[in-house]
C-alpha cells in the first residue's frame, strides 16, 4: 500500500463495519508525529543539499587554487630547469677548454720526455762510439 494513502487513513480514521467506534490505524499524537518527522526530514534534506553545495563550491575553489599552484610552480621550475642547463652548458664548455689545455700540456710533456730521452740515448750512443773507437 502507499504510504501516502496509509498516512490519510490514520489521518482520518477508518469506521468498523459493526457500528462501533471508528477503528484508527494510528493515534491522533502518531499522525502528529509522522508529520513532524516528515517536516524534519525535509529540514535535514535541505540542509544536506546546502552543506553538499557549500562543499562543492569549496571543492571548485580548492580545485581552482591546487590548479593555479600546479601552474605557478611548474613554470617556476621550468625557469629554474633552463637557468640551471645553461648553468651547465656553461660548465661543461669550461671543463671541456680545462680538459683540452691540460690534453695539450700532456702531449708537450710526452714531446719533451721523448726529445730528452732521444737525447740521452743518442748522448750514449756517442760516448759508446767514443770509447769502441779508441
Amino acid at each position: 500500500m502507499p504510504e501516502e494513502i496509509i498516512r490519510e487513513v490514520a489521518a482520518t480514521g477508518e469506521f468498523s463495519g459493526d457500528g462501533g467506534p471508528p477503528r484508527n490505524l494510528a493515534s491522533p499524537e502518531f499522525f502528529f508525529l509522522l508529520q513532524r518527522i516528515d517536516r524534519l526530514d525535509e529540514k535535514l534534506t535541505g540542509e544536506i543539499k546546502f552543506l553538499d553545495n557549500k562543499i562543492t563550491a569549496l571543492d571548485n575553489k580548492l580545485t581552482g587554487e591546487i590548479k593555479a599552484l600546479d601552474n605557478k610552480f611548474t613554470s617556476e621550475i621550468k625557469a629554474l630547469d633552463n637557468k640551471f642547463t645553461s648553468e651547465i652548458k656553461a660548465l661543461s664548455g669550461e671543463i671541456n677548454i680545462f680538459r683540452d689545455r691540460q690534453n695539450e700540456r700532456i702531449d708537450s710533456l710526452k714531446f719533451w720526455m721523448i726529445s730528452a730521452l732521444v737525447a740521452i740515448v743518442a748522448g750514449f750512443a756517442g760516448t759508446i762510439a767514443t770509447l769502441a773507437i779508441r
